[in-house]
């Protein structure tokens, strides 16, 4: 992986992560939109057309999401892929060189391989971390609606939650590309696939070794 590969890298999955990130902070804004309507229940006054506003937004950032996901799902699994290939070929380089070269050179590649291991962990942990935190900003926006459900006596306030809670179950917010979802199930299914190829590769080479 050259210099200008690693860039556009960086490039495409910060992009990325922004786009994430930006969703996730208008859940936020929506969830601080009914924790101030709780504690001040006597003062502001719940309307109608304000929930409505709330339900259109958030069919709109469902919409944004699925926009999101069509066009970087295809490319982020490539991206995941390749670097998932090369973060396990660094962790074996740098394993094998570390515990069976003396040589300063042999340990410059070492440092080398830990250092791309680095930057393609913290992409894609960053990935999948603001995927977990938007699916639990909206689960919080769920929680929220549901508490409100038992406290408003107003019919036509009751029957807009009802609506809003049958959106909410129907459309959720899920960065995928088809294949899997970016979050937090995405990280622990890779950890283990690398932890086991790692198990395998080590083996085999020194199976090899022994009969060398």
């Amino acid at each position: 992986m050259d210099v200008s590969t690693l860039e556009f890298y960086s490039l495409f999955c910060s992009q990325f992560m922004l786009l994430m990130w930006t969703v996730k902070e208008r859940y936020k804004l929506i969830n601080d939109y009914f924790i101030t309507m709780m504690i001040c229940q006597n003062s502001f006054e719940l309307k109608n057309s304000k929930l409505r506003n709330v339900m259109r937004l958030n069919n709109q950032l469902i919409k944004i999401v699925d926009d999101i996901s069509f066009y970087y799902g295809l490319p982020m699994i490539m991206i995941i892929g390749v670097g998932f290939l090369v973060i396990i070929l660094c962790t074996f380089v740098g394993i094998k060189i570390s515990i069976t070269e003396n040589n300063w050179n042999h340990f410059s590649i070492s440092f080398a391989a830990i250092f791309y291991n680095i930057i393609l962990l913290s992409y894609f942990i960053g990935i999948v971390s603001v995927g977990h935190w938007v699916k639990s900003e909206f689960q919080k926006t769920v929680s929220l609606v549901h508490k409100f459900l038992t406290n408003v006596k107003d019919e036509k306030i009751i029957k807009t939650f009802l609506d809003f809670s049958f959106q909410l179950l129907h459309r959720k917010p899920n960065f995928c590309c088809g294949l899997f979802s970016f979050d937090l199930k995405l990280a622990f299914t890779m950890f283990g696939a690398a932890a086991t190829y790692l198990v395998i590769a080590i083996q085999m080479d020194t199976a090899v070794s022994k009969h060398v």
